[in-house]
Parts: C-alpha cells; sequence; structure tokens
C-alpha cells in the first residue's frame, strides 16, 4: 500500500490531483468517492495522518486537499504555507476504545490479568498512536506497559492484526472498531488524551475544482448524519 502510494506520487504528471485521507476514514471517503459525480477527476490516498503531511511537504503540487485526524497534521502543513488556512474545517470528531477479536475479556481487569499484549499505532506516524500513548499512561502501570505494550503502523494495521491474531488486543477508534464488527473491551474516556478531531482543508495551489465540490459535499447535513451512524461524534 505504502509502496503504490509513493509509487503513484512521483510517477504522476504535474496535472494530477490528489486528495490525502486519514487511514481510519477509509471506508466512509471511499463510499462518498464512489458516489460522487466526477470521482474520475481526482484520487485518494490513505495513511497515517502525520506521514502523509510530511510527504506533502515534498509534492503539494500534486495534492489538492487533505483529509487528516489529527491538528499537529495541519499545523506542518500551516507552517510551510501551503494549506488555504479559510477552508479548514472540522470533519468530525472521534474516541478511542481497546478491542478484541472476541469477547473473551469484557473489562479492564480481566485484561490486566490476561496473557494479551496489547497493539497500539506508531506515534511517529499516526495520529492515533500519540492519543494512544497518551491514554496508557492513564489506565496500565508501568510494568504493564513494559511486558505488554507493543507499538506498529497505523489504526488500520493495528485493526488487521487485531481481527487476525486472537493473543492481541488494541487501542482503534471506536469508529475502526465498529466498521471491522470488534468487541469493545473498554471506551477510553476522551478526557485521557487530546481530542480527537478529524480535519478537512484545501491547498493554496489546487485549482480542481471537484477536489472543492468533494469537500464541500462532506460538509452536509446529510453526510454528518450518516457520520454518527459510523459512530463519529459530530459537534
Amino acid at each position: 500500500m505504502v509502496l503504490f502510494i509513493l509509487s503513484f506520487l512521483t510517477s504522476c504528471d504535474g496535472d494530477s490531483e490528489i486528495i490525502m485521507v486519514a487511514a481510519s476514514l477509509e471506508k466512509i471517503i471511499s463510499e462518498k468517492h464512489s458516489n460522487f459525480e466526477n470521482n474520475d477527476k481526482f484520487h485518494l490516498n490513505y495513511g497515517g495522518s502525520l506521514s502523509h503531511a510530511r510527504r506533502i511537504i515534498n509534492n503539494q503540487n500534486k495534492i489538492g486537499a487533505v483529509i487528516f485526524s489529527s491538528s499537529e497534521s495541519f499545523e506542518i502543513l500551516n507552517q510551510s504555507g501551503i494549506i488555504d488556512k479559510s477552508t479548514i474545517k472540522i470533519f468530525a470528531s472521534n474516541s478511542l476504545v481497546i478491542v478484541s477479536s472476541t469477547n473473551e475479556i469484557n473489562n479492564l481487569d480481566e485484561l490486566k490479568g490476561s496473557k494479551k499484549k496489547l497493539l497500539i499505532a506508531d506515534p511517529k506516524i499516526a495520529p492515533a498512536g500519540i492519543y494512544s500513548t497518551q491514554s496508557i499512561n492513564k489506565i496500565f502501570d508501568e510494568n504493564f506497559i513494559k511486558d505488554k505494550l507493543l507499538i506498529s503502523g497505523d489504526v488500520s494495521y493495528v485493526s488487521n492484526m487485531i481481527r487476525s491474531n486472537k493473543d492481541f488486543v488494541g487501542i482503534v477508534y471506536k469508529t475502526e472498531a465498529i466498521k471491522n464488527n470488534l468487541h469493545i473491551v473498554y471506551n477510553i474516556p476522551t478526557n485521557f488524551h487530546d481530542k480527537i478531531e478529524y480535519k478537512m482543508g484545501i491547498l493554496s495551489s489546487n485549482k480542481n475544482m471537484h477536489i472543492n465540490k468533494f469537500i464541500q459535499d462532506l460538509d452536509s447535513k446529510k453526510n454528518q448524519n450518516e457520520l454518527e451512524k459510523l459512530g463519529f461524534i459530530i459537534n
């Protein structure tokens, strides 16, 4: 997936237009793109918001817009002066949950007494990893973190690992848990971590009006109602 994205970015001509999207939004944004009238006019690339933001610094001429899951990702673009600040809007909010693939474990006490490893996203590439790191220090003691914590990939990677390996539990966005029918062991209080806000914005260099229209449609009341059904928090 990552190799494809890198190859795509470096091989497309200067007229190519791409929307970079947080991995945790893949299902909902892909569906919106499929139903968009002019969906052949731009492409979507998914991945960790932080890694995407850093990549855009070197590829901004190929990018039309972004939908990211952290303020830090937008700050990277703001500091580089390549995003139109007037277009930045909050798309939706999310929360974190600890999940497993089965209902074998149903609360924190059972988790702490089990032999299961806890997998979280890498905070160097994905905001989910930052939020998870903030949370675990309020939930688990140092011995648990030292002995059982594993860090790797973005939130989609964590979700896929939990689905395929019963020896793991993981921290993912609540929407990710609902999307993949994962068993929720614990709802992490939202005050255990920074606000999880998905923001969208258009780059200053974008001239693709189809991208503008797509971003505008995402901000509609109808779309917000659909997001709530998927577990997102609409302010």
